[in-house]
């Protein structure tokens, strides 16, 4: 009775600990798939922030364009 009871027990404890293993492998794949997430957002934060400084400069040479354009076909 009492090995049996004990079975049970290491079984029981064994499936938590399987079960614990699996939930830490799937906190440790979405932890890395969080940081790679991160990382092309920031990637992409500093492509914006280029793509804003030669938008600002199109458009400051815009005016300038527009008149050097409007003075050549006239």
């Amino acid at each position: 009775m009492k090995v049996t009871k004990l079975q049970e027990e290491r079984d029981e404890a064994k499936a938590s600990a399987k079960e614990q293993k699996d939930l830490l492998d799937r906190f440790s794949l979405q932890l890395k798939n969080s940081g790679i997430l991160t990382q092309s957002l920031a990637d992409e934060y500093t492509r914006w922030s280029e793509n804003v400084v030669t938008i600002g400069k199109q458009i400051t040479n815009l005016i300038g364009d527009v008149f050097l354009s409007a003075a050549a076909l006239s």
